[in-house]
């Protein structure tokens, strides 16, 4: 558990330091981003919190990427 929390925050803090670089240069290209993958991070990420409150997670994407 505590592994993968430590990931977890490692992965946050790299997803922040691309968010303040694209902020930063505006001549970045776009890329395309896999909503499945995208979701099924940040349900890793809050899997405690999912199993406390048996909360339930429905995606119906139309499209599996978006850019």
């Amino acid at each position: 558990m505590l592994n993968q929390s430590s990931a977890t925050l490692n992965e946050t803090l790299n997803d922040l330091m691309k968010v303040l670089e694209v902020r930063t240069n505006n001549t970045l290209p776009y890329d395309n981003c896999d909503l499945t993958e995208i979701v099924a991070g940040v349900e890793a990420m809050l899997t405690g919190q999912i199993i406390s409150k048996s909360a339930k997670i429905y995606t119906a994407f139309e499209a599996p990427s978006i850019k």
